[in-house]
């Protein structure tokens, strides 16, 4: 399938992992729920970075530090930034969606084709 991104992203999910796995588990619902809508694997990308900030304002406790929001608010300009060519993509219509038809993928493999070896014609068959 030749994977291209997603690298910034999950690095980005290990980090909200190890600092509010429940936020985590929301905005990995959001993000599911709005591919599965949208079937825009980049649009939920940039939503879930955009909620960020948001949800973890909302579902922090009160006596944590508001670095943390600051932290997500750098880390949702840099993923709504680095994203910026899909949005661009996803308003000219041009933007991939997300299939599980497998039929429309190559897999890179050709088929082997057998053909059966002819009897030898001077060869007497009883």
């Amino acid at each position: 399938y030749r994977f291209k991104g997603g690298k910034g992203v999950a690095t980005s999910a290990g980090m909200v992992l190890m600092t509010n796995w429940k936020v985590l588990l929301v905005l990995l619902a959001i993000f599911a729920l709005l591919v599965y809508m949208t079937k825009y694997i980049s649009f939920g990308s940039i939503m879930v970075y955009m909620l960020y900030p948001l949800l973890l304002s909302k579902m922090q406790s009160p006596e944590d530090p508001s670095f943390g929001i600051l932290v997500a608010v750098i880390i949702m300009i840099m993923g709504v930034v680095m994203h910026r060519k899909n949005l661009k993509r996803i308003f000219e219509g041009t933007e991939s969606k997300l299939s599980f038809n497998v039929k429309d993928k190559p897999t890179g493999v050709e088929p082997e084709i057998v053909i059966p070896e002819e009897d030898d014609p001077g060869e007497d068959k009883q």
